[in-house]
């Protein structure tokens, strides 16, 4: 715990550090003539890397659960840091040669990442809150994140398309995306996985409140979203050469509806037996010559036997399904790791004829 602070502490600092060399940078871009439209755009790159960047850890924080307060100054770090990028290019940036398309572009995309990550639909750590919505809400708040999620990726996807364009128009090769980026990949796959274990909360509350209507209703739509997420989930890899984190979240879908179907027979059969016993209980208080002895406490044996089946399968499945998780989280980080190669991105983002 004590090296953990220590190196939140450092990182911090690092953070902290890293905003003012962005921000004293930032405020030279764009206010000189460049010569060369690859000057120009190598600029961009910086930029660009930034904000792919910053994305990225973000990404990376949120879906690991981490503490709500490192999400929220993360967050704000990097809304505060994308709005100086975005005033400074309004401010200096006249184009090259009086194109601004690429400027136009890119200050679109920044603006919805700050739209993004303030209207929280960015955020996929909100389980708890989101788990206790009804199941309409959940939809709706689901639909929100999913529809701003689709939206900024069109973003994404102009902002390449500008720079292919630029670069055809002063004769300038860029390093571009032409369809599916790794980090759209790995949104939509975190996506998946965050809708899945919303359902899933939502499953385990009911259990944990003992209200087996909820659980009933709550089940069913676990069971509607893994049916609905699967053949997405399959479909994401399609264009992606490393499948092991698509191979995780398929193996997490799996795990968690077999988990969960499994754990509510049991629980069905714990509660009823739960109702069975309070009926007794009453019958006993108001009754006590009605209900012979032995009948009570035969009852109240078989109640205990499926009561400790039903304690040891849902932490046996509990336990699995962390595992699930945790295996999931590792191959997210691995993900990224071997395939964002942001060191290298700036100095190939221009490359001239």
């Amino acid at each position: 715990m004590k090296n953990s602070t220590i190196n939140s502490d450092t990182k911090n600092l690092r953070n902290a550090f890293l905003a003012f060399v962005l921000i004293f940078t930032t405020s030279t871009l764009f206010s000189q003539n460049y010569r060369t439209s690859a000057a120009y755009i190598d600029d961009f790159g910086k930029n660009e890397m930034y904000i792919k960047k910053a994305i990225n850890d973000y990404s990376q924080t949120i879906v690991e659960a981490q503490v709500v307060a490192r999400t929220y100054t993360s967050k704000e770090t990097i809304i505060n840091k994308l709005n100086n990028i975005n005033a400074i290019l309004i401010k200096n940036d006249k184009g090259f040669d009086g194109n601004t398309s690429l400027r136009d572009s890119f200050i679109k995309m920044s603006q919805k990442t700050v739209e993004c990550l303030t209207n929280g639909s960015l955020s996929l750590n909100d389980y708890n809150t989101i788990s206790k919505l009804s199941i309409s809400d959940i939809e709706q708040k689901l639909a929100f994140k999913e529809k701003n999620l689709n939206e900024y990726y069109v973003e994404v996807l102009a902002y390449e398309n500008a720079k292919n364009e630029f670069g055809k128009a002063f004769n300038v090769e860029i390093k571009h995306i032409v369809d599916n980026s790794t980090l759209e990949y790995n949104a939509r796959e975190n996506f998946a996985f965050y809708k899945v274990n919303v359902a899933d909360e939502k499953f385990i509350n009911a259990i944990n409140d003992n209200n087996l209507a909820e659980a009933q209703s709550s089940l069913d739509y676990l069971k509607a979203v893994c049916t609905e997420m699967y053949p997405k989930v399959n479909l994401y890899a399609k264009k992606i050469t490393d499948k092991r984190l698509n191979s995780a979240n398929l193996t997490l879908i799996d795990i968690t509806l077999e988990s969960n179907t499994t754990l509510f027979a049991y629980f069905k059969q714990y509660n009823n037996m739960s109702t069975s016993l309070n009926n007794l209980k009453e019958i006993a208080h108001n009754n006590p010559s009605s209900l012979a002895n032995d009948e009570y406490s035969n009852f109240v044996q078989k109640y205990n036997a499926v009561k400790n089946i039903y304690n040891d399968t849902y932490v046996t499945i509990q336990t699995n399904k962390k595992s699930t998780l945790n295996n999931f989280y590792a191959m997210n980080s691995s993900f990224l790791k071997h395939n964002l190669q942001f060191e290298d991105y700036r100095s190939t983002f221009a490359q001239a004829d």
